[in-house]
Parts: structure tokens; sequence; C-alpha cells
């Protein structure tokens, strides 16, 4: 991508952001024609808050997994269960993802994410290019105050 390119991408930002928000808030229920579909979507709770930004190439597939019974799929719930519980990510056996779906009281609190997640509304906005799709990623969390964490590595 030229520089040219990317100054024309984050100009775009503003545009998309307008769409993103103009977009009448969706049920959780994946349809037909997400499939394949590269979006930036953002999730809101039961208060209409905007609580996570996503990217995808495939927004039906993406929303299905979100409520997924596994927590490499349903990663939102999963982080949302550990702070729910206030449990510190580890990369030890013990407190690992893994060894933490064992635990009843942690499934317990991933599946009750999981089902709020599913009541959760959501709005998205196609984009095609990668670059954009990272971009507006991060600008419409940016805007609307939702997690950066996913922007962090350790």
């Amino acid at each position: 991508m030229s520089e040219t390119r990317f100054f024309e991408a984050v100009d775009r930002m503003p545009h998309l952001f307008d769409q993103l928000v103009r977009c009448e808030p969706l049920e959780m229920k994946a349809r037909a024609d997400w499939k394949g579909l590269h979006a930036i979507y953002v999730f809101y709770d039961a208060d209409g808050n905007p609580c996570h930004t996503g990217r995808t190439r495939n927004l039906q597939g993406r929303v299905r997994a979100h409520t997924a019974d596994s927590h490499h799929s349903a990663s939102f719930a999963f982080k949302r269960a550990r702070q729910s519980l206030e449990l510190k990510a580890t990369y030890r056996p013990d407190g690992s993802r893994a060894s933490l779906m064992q635990d009843a009281a942690f499934k317990a609190e991933f599946d009750r994410q999981r089902q709020q997640i599913g009541e959760m509304r959501l709005r998205y906005v196609e984009i095609e290019c990668p670059i954009e799709q990272h971009l507006f990623e991060l600008y419409a969390a940016l805007r609307l105050g939702t997690s950066l964490s996913e922007f962090t590595t350790s």
C-alpha cells in the first residue's frame, strides 16, 4: 500500500464510522447474506452501550462463533468470564484456558457470558480492504470506548 493510499484510507474513517452508527442495531442471529462478508462489527449490551469491536472476513461465522461452546471460538465470552471472576491471564498449565474450562464455576460463568452475548445487538460496516479493516477496528474502538485489549500483546 502506498503512502497516498494509506492516507486515503485514514480519511475514510469518519465516513465509515457514520455508516456504522447509522446501521440499525441487529439481533445476534447469523444471516445467510453475511456469509463471507468482510466487516467491522460492534456489540451493544442490554443498555445499548457498545462493549466490543471486532473484525472478520466472515460475519456469519464470526457471529455464530461468539456464542459457540468453545473457548477458542467464543473468545469474547471467555475474556468476559475471566474478567467477571477477576482471573488474570496466565501462560502456565494451572490457570490456562483449557484448565479454566474444566473448572465448574468458570464454565458456568463462561456459559452465562455466551448467553448474554447472544442477547446483544450488533452493528456492522462492510470493509473489504484488510488495511482499512485494521485501521477502522482501532478507530471505532477508540471512538466508542470499547476495549483495546485485542491490540495489546504480552
